[in-house]
């Protein structure tokens, strides 16, 4: 049970993304917040073609992937350990992603799937402290990454990625 939860925060957006993505708010504060507190910033120039953005960010993706598959929680604690860690893969995921210049026409897709990632990223922190102090595995952090993660997921396949849509 608690590698799928695991799992499932573990998600590509992306995924899509710790130093410095986290903040002092409490678990009922960062859980209701919509915007991260850390975004990337995006890069400019000429756009890459369509086949050449999706190819630049699968691979990202797909390393991200790998540094998730070597995280295994059993237990409440392990887990409580480990999603800081999978949360600092996804914030070096956003910042690599956000290197990217996207075609024109996903512009707009591409900055809200960043700054998804960042957030996707500081709920999963949060749910990592929600674990330590009320030792419990659930809390509206945990609920807000999984339903970020889906919002993700859909935008990120809609666009055309494989690596970006995977679960953990």
């Amino acid at each position: 049970m608690l590698h799928t939860q695991l799992a499932a925060l573990a998600l590509a957006a992306a995924a899509v993304i710790a130093s410095g993505c986290g903040s002092s708010k409490n678990e009922s504060t960062a859980a209701s917040t919509s915007t991260p507190s850390t975004t990337a910033t995006a890069a400019t120039g000429a756009p890459l073609s369509l086949a050449r953005w999706i190819s630049e960010g699968n691979a990202i993706c797909k390393n991200t992937e790998a540094k998730l598959a070597t995280l295994n929680a059993h237990t409440q604690a392990q887990l409580a350990n480990e999603l800081p860690l999978a949360a600092s893969y996804y914030t070096v995921q956003a910042e690599e992603l956000a290197k990217l210049v996207p075609p024109k026409s996903m512009a707009h897709d591409w900055e809200q799937i960043i700054d998804d990632i960042h957030l996707f990223s500081e709920y999963t922190d949060k749910a990592a402290e929600y674990i330590k102090t009320a030792h419990k595995v659930d809390g509206p952090a945990l609920a807000k990454a999984t339903n970020l993660q889906r919002q993700v997921v859909a935008m990120v396949k809609h666009d055309g990625f494989t690596h970006c849509v995977r679960l953990g």
